[in-house]
């Protein structure tokens, strides 16, 4: 019961998709509940404090500006089951320094990651299909990126000023 009390206090969830956190605003870390089937648009925009976010395996779904201008956010680990991460998703997390993406992922939406300046590696898995416009725009500290042979749509723009690519 305790634990309830504690995700209803930091998580709007309603029919399993998590559509607003609602911690404190100087939370370092955010736990998201088992269960959990969806992250909604907006649901942790301009969190700048948040470090570190702990997604579940339950998520299959990453909306769109999802985590957008999460400045402090340094590594994310994003569960299998998501096929499609949203546009601007984590766009602004310029301490983001680690990204893990799942075998199965099959789309990376519109400026999903741009201006993710601390970003310097990052593997694509093989299951990619399409990369929007943008996608990884403005990540100027990334050199390295390996582009899957299955990719079937490569939007213009993915790697707009990155100067060390």
């Amino acid at each position: 019961m305790l634990f309830r009390n504690l995700f209803q206090k930091q998580f709007q969830i309603e029919n399993g998709v998590l559509v607003k956190y609602t911690g404190k605003p100087d939370d370092a870390e955010a736990v998201i509940p088992d269960g959990v089937t969806g992250i909604g648009s907006f649901a942790f925009q301009k969190c700048r404090s948040l470090r570190r976010v702990i997604i579940p395996e339950s998520v299959s779904e990453i909306g769109r500006y999802a985590f957008s201008e999460c400045s402090s956010l340094r590594e994310i680990v994003i569960p299998k089951k998501v096929r499609q991460i949203q546009k601007y998703a984590f766009e602004g997390c310029e301490q983001l320094s680690a990204v893990t993406l799942p075998d199965g992922l099959r789309a990376i939406g519109k400026n999903a990651f741009d201006n993710c300046a601390a970003l310097r590696t990052i593997r694509l898995p093989d299951s990619l299909e399409i990369i929007e416009d943008g996608a990884f725009e403005r990540c100027k500290n990334l050199t390295e990126i390996h582009i899957p042979a299955g990719i079937t749509v490569l939007e213009k723009s993915l790697f707009y000023a990155c100067q060390n690519l």
